[in-house]
C-alpha cells in the first residue's frame, strides 16, 4: 500500500516547486489536472529488492490519460495510446488495467471503436483493460464554441441534436454506434463516463443524466454481459474556471489553445505562478441554494457529473 501510495501520478508542482502550474485559460487546466502530472520513481531505485516488487506499480497502479483534442503540449503521445504503449515493455503494459480519455464528442464516433480494438488484448498489445473513464469537458460537446444545445445518444451512429432526440427520431441501434463498441475491450469491469457543462446548461446535462442512467452497453452480449448503470457511483459537483466566452474568442480566432497556452506558459513571471497556484481549480460540493464567490467578468461555474456502469450478467429476458 505504501509503495503504491509513493508511486502515484501527482501533480508535479505540489512537490516540485520548478514545475508551474497551467495557465488559467487552457482547456486542460482542470481539477486533478492543474499542472503536468508526474510519477516519482525514486523508491524504485532504492535498492534491487524494492526494484523487484514494485517495478511495476507505476504502470497498474496508475490511470493513463489520453487527450483527442486539446491537450497539455507537453504529453507525448497523448492522442495516440499505441504509441504510447509502444514504449512500455510487455510485462509492463500486461500490468495496465486504467484508462481515461478526454475525448470530444465527434471522437467517440469516429476514434473510439479504433482504439479499443488496439487496445485488445488478443490484438498483440497485451493490456486486459479493466476500467475505462471517458470524460467530456465543456469544451468538448459538439459546436460548443457556437453555443449549440447538448445532446447525446450512444447508440446512433450519426450525430444528433437536442430536438432529434426528443423528437425520437432515429432512435434504433445502430451497431457502428461508439456504444456498442466496448465488446472490443470483454473483460471490461467498470465504465465511468463524465460529463460537464456550463452550469447555465444544467437543465440540459441533467436531462442526458436521466437518459442515461437506462443505457446498458454491451460487453459478450452472446453471453449476457453487459455494463449496467450503478446508482451508488453517480456524483456531481461544481468547479470554478476561466470563462467559457474567453475560450470560444480564442477559438474564433483561430488559434490552438494548447499551443497559445504553451507560450504563456513558458513566459510568465514568477508572480503569475503564483497567481496560478493560488487559483488552483478544485471540485466542489453541489449543495442546493448555496452560493460560490467568483468573479463572473473573469470567470464562470461549471456543473460536472460522473457516472458508473459496471459488469453484469443478465437473464435474456432482460437485455432483449
Amino acid at each position: 500500500m505504501i509503495y503504491m501510495f509513493v508511486v502515484a501520478s501527482t501533480p508535479a508542482h505540489v512537490f516540485d516547486p520548478t514545475t508551474h502550474p497551467y495557465p488559467r485559460q487552457a482547456l486542460y487546466c482542470r481539477p486533478g489536472f492543474p499542472s503536468p502530472r508526474r510519477i516519482s520513481v525514486s523508491l524504485l531505485q532504492t535498492c534491487q529488492r524494492i526494484y523487484t516488487e514494485a517495478a511495476l506499480l507505476p504502470a497498474a497502479s496508475n490511470t493513463h490519460t489520453f487527450w483527442s483534442c486539446y491537450g497539455p503540449p507537453h504529453a507525448r503521445h497523448s492522442a495516440d495510446p499505441a504509441k504510447y504503449f509502444a514504449r512500455m515493455t510487455a510485462p509492463q503494459r500486461e500490468a495496465v488495467s486504467k484508462l481515461q480519455f478526454f475525448t470530444q464528442e465527434p471522437y467517440l464516433k469516429s476514434g473510439l471503436r479504433g482504439i479499443l480494438q488496439s487496445l485488445n488484448y488478443s490484438s498483440g498489445m497485451g493490456i486486459c483493460l479493466k476500467k475505462l473513464t471517458l470524460t467530456l469537458r465543456h469544451s468538448d460537446w459538439l459546436y460548443w464554441e457556437l453555443n449549440w444545445s447538448l445532446a447525446m445518444d450512444p447508440f446512433r451512429g450519426q450525430t444528433v441534436t437536442a430536438t432529434e432526440i426528443e423528437e425520437g427520431e432515429g432512435s434504433e441501434v445502430d451497431e457502428k454506434a461508439w456504444g456498442t463498441q466496448f465488446v472490443y475491450v470483454p473483460a471490461l469491469e467498470e465504465l465511468v463516463i463524465q460529463l460537464e457543462t456550463v452550469m447555465d446548461k444544467r437543465d440540459q446535462l441533467d436531462a442526458i443524466v436521466r437518459m442515461a442512467r437506462t443505457w446498458r452497453f454491451p460487453l459478450v452480449r452472446e453471453e449476457g454481459w453487459f455494463l449496467v448503470y450503478e446508482e451508488e457511483g453517480e456524483r456531481a459537483c461544481r468547479w470554478i474556471g476561466v470563462t467559457e466566452e474567453a475560450m470560444r474568442e480564442e477559438v474564433h480566432r483561430g488559434w490552438w489553445p494548447g499551443q497559445v497556452s504553451r507560450k504563456e506558459w513558458e513566459a510568465a513571471d514568477a508572480e503569475e505562478w503564483a497567481q496560478r497556484a493560488r487559483s488552483v481549480p478544485k471540485f466542489m460540493p453541489l449543495r442546493a441554494g448555496e452560493e460560490v464567490d467568483y468573479d463572473p467578468s473573469i470567470d464562470q461555474e461549471f456543473y460536472f457529473v460522473s457516472m458508473t456502469w459496471k459488469r453484469h450478467r443478465m437473464l435474456p429476458a432482460e437485455h432483449g
